[in-house]
């Protein structure tokens, strides 16, 4: 699999007041500080889950790569779940 090219990890996600009732969330890859998604809907509702959600994409593509490599190595049975793993990775590799 080749591995495409986003922005660098630890993201981190943080709540922005832009004067309104609801906070918008925004994605930062740490330590440069640079803003990598923006999440923000009109009722808010699921806005900060999504944005931890996002801002753990990196760690969460690397772990199902780790888990990957072990379940192979391991001739794991389940072959579908395997093939779902590497749907999920492909889809993060935008491959899908």
């Amino acid at each position: 699999m080749s591995e495409s090219k986003y922005t660098p990890g630890p993201w981190t996600a943080e709540a922005k007041d832009l004067g309104g009732e609801v906070p918008s969330w925004r994605v930062y890859n740490m330590p440069e500080g640079q803003q990598v998604a923006s999440v923000h809907r009109w009722n808010g509702e699921g806005d900060e889950a999504n944005a931890h959600l996002i801002a753990a994409a990196p760690d969460l593509l690397e772990a199902c790569k780790e888990a990957l490599v072990r379940l192979e190595c391991h001739n794991h049975p389940d072959g579908r779940r395997l093939d779902n793993l590497r749907a999920a990775i492909a889809k993060a590799e935008g491959q899908e």
